[in-house]
């Protein structure tokens, strides 16, 4: 396993919520699903944030 898979894996232990920060432009491109896979497996509160709002058209 790769140390920054460690790392990930260590701070979805330790952490009490977790937050992934998207861009909006590219929302599919930016996330990341083996992390939010491994955060739903923890069972602890998730939010998915966008960042960059403020360049997507409505």
């Amino acid at each position: 396993m790769a140390s920054y898979q460690m790392m990930v894996k260590d701070v979805i232990k330790k952490a009490d919520i977790l937050l992934e920060v998207i861009d909006a432009r590219f929302p599919d491109e930016t996330r990341n699903s083996e992390v939010e896979r491994d955060v739903a497996r923890s069972r602890k509160p998730f939010i998915i944030v966008l960042n960059k709002c403020d360049l997507v058209s409505r």
